[in-house]
């Protein structure tokens, strides 16, 4: 009876002959490769069809045009600065010859020198957050509105005439005044062409300031009252946003959103209730490490603002800041 021969070969030996026989299916391959042709992939039909083009939504007067240009050139001066403080900071880290306690002096007085250009770079760029309301209502209505509408405030607006506004009532002005003598109304809010013209007017009189400014800061509660009358409103309903804008009990504004929740989502994902009340506990005792609310309408324009506050509610992660 024949016996059968073991196999003596050595550990090494089979990692060779492994490797040997990789690089030739290696070979094989990439000789595959050189002799397949290249084919161009021809796509006959988009596969969005009911896409449309997004538009990129820019100036459309002279001053928005300057005021988009200074807060380019100002994003631009302060990437400028950024960047030659991380090539500096790099130079410092990487100096052959400096000591490790010249190196932290030498990169502490960039960073304060940093601060400092940074604040001259970057003027304030501060607005009226009625201004911004307004604009995003304006924005909003037009979006949802069709052009003949339009056609027709124009029609409207003509139609006022000094005796017709005398006509009016004075509930249907947003400002009304008297000192005994002399009646003042602005803002008529009668129709819905003139609704849209009192809420530009508004934004143009606080941006200029002065008394006017607060003459259409007193008017924007009614204005905003028939606006949302007549549907020249954002939606603030629970189903439409998940963001909320409200004063808190010190007057202060504050956003209020609920960023996670514990329902099965579109990729067919969850995350368990215990999950969220761990990670709200663990907040709790790491405040450092709150998440930051991030929001732009352009790249030059981002705002990044810590939240303070967290909690877990009936299926939904709230946060706040």
């Amino acid at each position: 009876m024949a016996k059968k021969h073991k196999d003596i070969t050595t550990r090494a030996e089979r990692q060779a002959s492994y490797a040997v026989k990789q690089k030739a299916r290696e070979k094989e391959l990439q000789d595959k490769a050189e002799e397949t042709p290249e084919v161009e992939l021809i796509q006959d039909e988009p596969i969005e069809k009911d896409m449309g083009e997004m538009y990129y939504m820019g100036p459309t007067s002279f001053s928005e045009l300057d005021q988009l240009k200074e807060t380019r050139e100002q994003a631009a001066q302060v990437r400028s600065v950024t960047y030659d403080t991380q090539d500096l900071v790099w130079n410092i880290l990487n100096h052959p010859m400096m000591p490790a306690e010249e190196k932290a002096k030498a990169i502490q007085s960039v960073g304060s020198e940093f601060g400092a250009r940074v604040t001259k770079a970057a003027k304030p760029i501060k607005k009226d957050l009625d201004i911004l309301v307004i604009e995003a209502i304006l924005a909003a209505d037009k979006r949802n509105s069709k052009p003949l509408e339009f056609i027709g405030d124009f029609i409207s607006k003509a139609k006022l005439t000094a005796g017709a506004e005398n006509a009016l009532d004075d509930s249907q002005f947003a400002l009304v005044r008297s000192d005994g003598e002399k009646k003042e109304r602005k803002y008529p809010i009668h129709d819905k062409a003139h609704v849209r013209n009192a809420l530009a007017r508004a934004a143009q009189m606080m941006a200029e300031g002065g008394e006017a400014a607060a003459d259409a800061k007193a008017a924007m509660p009614k204005i905003r009252a028939a606006a949302k009358k007549m549907g020249i409103e954002m939606s603030m309903e629970k189903d439409n946003n998940a963001i909320l804008i409200e004063k808190d009990a010190n007057g202060d504004w504050r956003w209020i959103g609920w960023v996670s929740n514990n329902f099965i989502d579109w990729d067919g994902d969850i995350i368990a209730e215990d999950a969220h009340k761990e990670y709200v506990g663990w907040l709790d005792k790491n405040p450092d490490m709150y998440p930051a609310s991030t929001t732009w309408h352009m790249p030059e324009m981002v705002r990044k603002n810590a939240v303070d506050f967290a909690t877990y509610e009936s299926g939904f992660l709230i946060m706040s800041g």
